[in-house]
């Protein structure tokens, strides 16, 4: 992902806000145009609670939709990662990772994010 400070303040803030109301919440971002040539339009935050299938993060993707879903064990390092972006961090990534806790189905198929601040691109 790749985003000015204030989309990345929208996007620490919609995770806080998850924190406050507790799982089984939900939160839908709007992106702004992008010259990229398959940008994602929307950005969907799921907080949900922990089952023997999903334990900790899952990071997928339709044709325009990011969807990251996290339980409380994914909520520390996914919002650890938003304010490392928005201090500065660039070119990291999180996934689930197995030495947090043992990872489950969903986890397993997760994709990762990948960090760049507005003055790197990958491209």
């Amino acid at each position: 992902m790749q985003a000015e400070r204030s989309a990345i303040a929208s996007l620490i803030n919609a995770v806080d806000e998850l924190a406050t109301v507790g799982p089984e919440n939900q939160r839908k971002l709007t992106t702004l145009g992008s010259a990229r040539p398959q940008p994602y339009t929307s950005i969907r935050l799921i907080y949900r609670n922990a089952t023997p299938e999903f334990s900790e993060l899952y990071v997928g993707c339709d044709s325009d939709c990011l969807t990251v879903e996290f339980t409380e064990h994914g909520l520390k390092p996914l919002a650890d990662a938003l304010q490392t972006w928005a201090e500065g961090g660039e070119d990291f990534c999180i996934y689930p990772r197995g030495e947090r806790i043992k990872p489950a189905a969903r986890d397993s198929e997760s994709g990762e994010i990948w960090f760049w601040t507005p003055q790197t691109d990958p491209t």
